[in-house]
This record gives structure tokens, C-alpha cells and sequence, in this order.
């Protein structure tokens, strides 16, 4: 739907942001928006601050802007990809709702498959390595290339092999999980230098150790003779991918009863949810991108298998669990506590009755927005479109 200089609106959830999200928008938005969008956002929040039963006309906002009504709804649409506002109607006040939403942090930003290239492509490497450093950015996978559903990929048609290479080469090799708990001491201790000399014993090898047997829930004697399998003496190396197929080919280990049933390694819960049923390699895989990528605890991890099994007729499927994940970091759930009350509140809103507003539509999406893949597969209430 397009706006037009007399359609009415109201701000809603305007955010206090933080010196970091203030950088954020300053040194990574900015540069790929526009002055016009960046100067709307702002302008938006203040907007909502004042009350939120404030109910303004959009010619406000082109008068305050200095703008024209094209230059509004492009600013809207630049800040709608970009993950800044979200959209709502209402048919029978004829009533906009605007939504803020948080700015992702720079690292996530510049780790953004999409973003991160677009950020390339407009700034340049120089400007990309500077600014790398200054949000400490962590290596992004050559697995990491889903966007976000509403981006216009149309930015990045020329697009090369040999921007590509660069990008790769430009990404800080401090690819991190926040959760290691594997006690990476005592598997060295009393470990045979035979089966892995000390050469090889190097920050990095012990680092994707305990990464692989964390993710996985392997034990110190089982990781001990995969780490021995995968390490070719003659030259001298560790083969991380082998390490990581024999990771993949543990079988799974069941867990007893504790008090709290979140707190278990993740396999393990998995495992026991599936009733005592073999984890599957791509589940293995799965665990892996949320532990990596999200940085999500492993009671987080637990409880997010258990909402899917229970919402999804008892099944896990990649796609669903990772849209779940996605949409639990934009809405900054990282503890087991928040990610409760979050689907208290998403379950009292699917109880309740039909919102009087309805999330604009975009004809030219590439795919289904979050709320949308929410709605169709945990209940919550239909929305019509508009």
C-alpha cells in the first residue's frame, strides 16, 4: 500500500537506543540507506516517544523532512528491508501503525549475508576492513548465505567471483561460540603426544575441539580417539572436516532426568524428545548453525527444539527451527527466561482476538516475512491482507 501526504499515523514501541545501536546506524546504516531514511527513523522514534496515542498525518513528516511523498514511501521501503520498521493497517480507522524495531549490532550486521556484501559493494574493501575492526567482526561461513526475506538482492546483481574472494579474504578469522563446555584441560591432560604432538596442539586445533565436542555433545575419551583418527602424523595437520564427519557420525547418548530439564547438552535433549530416537546428521547440523551462528546456550537451543516438536506435530524440520532462531535473535532472546515469556506473549496473542491492525504486505517479497511463517504454522490468528 502506498501512503499518501493525508494518510493518518501512529509510532508504536519507539526504542531507547544504546551508544553501540547508535553506532550501529551511524557507521553501517547510514552509508546504505540515505541521509532521507536514516533522518526518517529518528524522526519516527521521536515521533512515538512523545504518547503513543499521538496520531499525526505523513504530511508532517514531508514537511519536517523537507521532502515529497515519493521520497517518503521510498524512505519507508528502504527502512522496512533493512529491518528498521515494521508495518500495520487499519481498514476501518484508516489508521497506519508504525513499528520500531532495534538495529542490528555491527558485527551481525557486517556478518549479514546480504548486508555485509552490500556494504562491500557501496563502500569498498578498505572501508569494509576498517570498519570490520572497529565492531571486532567475526568470520563469516561460506555457509552463511541466507537473507533476509524482504532484501533487494537486485544491489548485489554484478556481484563476482572476484568480489567474493575478496570478501572472504577481508573476514576476521574469529569465527566464536559463546557456550564452550567441553573442559578442553582435562582432555589434554595425560593425552599421548603421540596421538597428538604438541605441534599441533595450537589455539586454533583446541579451539575447533572444543567447539566440535561442545556442539555435539561429545565426551573428553570419545573426542580423544576422533581427534587422534583425524590428524595425519606423516604431515603434521589436523583435518578439521574429517574431524568434523566423525563428530557427526557419534552416535547419540540419552541424558537422565535432571531438575531442570532444559539443562542437558543438546544432543542429549534432542535425543530423549525424539523418544530415545537416533540424532540424524542434519540434525547434528542444525544444532551446529544455532549454537555457531546465534550463539545460543544450550538450555536456549533445548527449549527452542522443544517449542517446534510441540507446535509442528511432534517433527523437527531445519527450516522451521531455523525461522523460529532468526526470529528470536531480531527480537533479542537469549536467555531461557525471555525465551518463555516470549511465547507466553505469542500464545496470549494467538488467544486473543483479532488485532484491529494488519501487517502491510509487500507484492514484490521474496518470501514469507517471520509473522507470517509464525502464523501459518503455530495457529497464531490469520491476518487478512490488504
Amino acid at each position: 500500500m502506498v501512503l499518501k501526504s493525508r494518510s493518518k499515523f501512529r509510532v508504536i514501541h519507539p526504542q531507547s537506543l544504546n551508544t553501540d545501536q547508535q553506532k550501529a546506524l551511524a557507521e553501517l546504516y547510514l552509508p546504505l540507506m540515505g541521509q532521507q531514511a536514516y533522518a526518517l527513523y529518528h524522526l519516527l522514534n521521536a515521533e512515538g516517544s512523545f504518547t503513543d496515542e499521538e496520531i499525526n498525518t505523513i504530511s508532517r513528516l514531508i514537511l519536517i523532512l523537507g521532502t515529497d511523498i515519493d521520497g517518503i514511501n521510498a524512505s519507508f521501503k528502504v527502512l522496512e528491508q533493512f529491518k528498521l520498521i515494521r508495518t500495520f493497517y487499519n481498514k476501518n480507522t484508516e489508521l497506519f501503525h508504525f513499528e520500531i524495531q532495534f538495529p542490528l549490532n555491527g558485527s551481525d550486521f557486517l556478518m549479514q549475508a546480504a548486508f555485509g556484501r552490500f556494504f562491500i559493494k557501496k563502500m569498498g574493501k578498505r572501508q569494509y576492513k576498517q570498519t570490520s575492526k572497529l565492531f571486532q567482526v567475526k568470520e563469516l561461513s561460506e555457509d552463511d548465505l541466507e537473507i533476509t526475506s524482504n532484501f533487494d538482492l537486485s544491489v548485489l546483481k554484478d556481484w563476482d567471483d572476484e568480489n567474493e574472494r575478496s570478501f572472504e579474504e577481508l573476514k576476521q578469522k574469529l569465527y566464536e561460540t559463546t557456550h564452550i563446555e567441553f573442559d578442553i584441560n582435562e582432555f589434554l591432560n595425560g593425552y599421548s603426544t603421540l596421538l597428538m604432538p604438541v605441534s599441533l596442539r595450537t589455539k586454533a586445533n583446541l579451539k575447533t575441539i572444543s567447539q566440535m565436542a561442545t556442539v555435539y555433545s561429545i565426551d573428553i575419551e570419545t573426542m580423544r580417539k576422533i581427534v587422534a583418527q583425524s590428524i595425519n602424523i606423516d604431515e603434521g595437520t589436523l583435518d578439521n572436516e574429517a574431524l568434523r564427519k566423525r563428530c557427526l557420525a557419534v552416535r547419540s547418548k540419552g541424558a537422565e532426568s535432571t531438575p531442570d530439564e532444559y539443562d542437558v547438552t543438546s544432543v542429549q535433549y534432542l535425543y530423549n524428545l525424539k523418544g530415545k530416537t537416533e540424532v540424524d546428521p542434519w540434525e547434528k547440523k542444525l544444532l551446529e548453525e544455532l549454537n555457531m551462528e546465534y550463539h545460543m546456550s544450550r538450555d536456549v537451543i533445548n527449549y527452542l527444539f522443544r517449542y517446534v516438536y510441540d507446535n509442528h506435530n511432534g517433527r523437527i524440520t531445519a527450516n522451521l527451527t531455523k525461522a523460529v532462531a532468526k526470529d528470536w535473535s531480531l527480537h533479542n532472546v537469549t536467555t531461557i527466561d525471555q525465551a518463555q515469556e516470549y511465547v507466553r506473549n505469542l500464545t496470549s496473542r494467538s488467544r486473543s482476538k483479532a488485532p484491529d491492525f494488519i501487517l502491510k504486505k509487500n507484492t514484490k517479497q521474496e518470501s514469507a516475512s517471520m509473522d507470517e511463517i509464525r502464523s501459518r504454522i503455530f495457529g497464531e490468528v490469520d491476518n487478512e491482507e490488504i
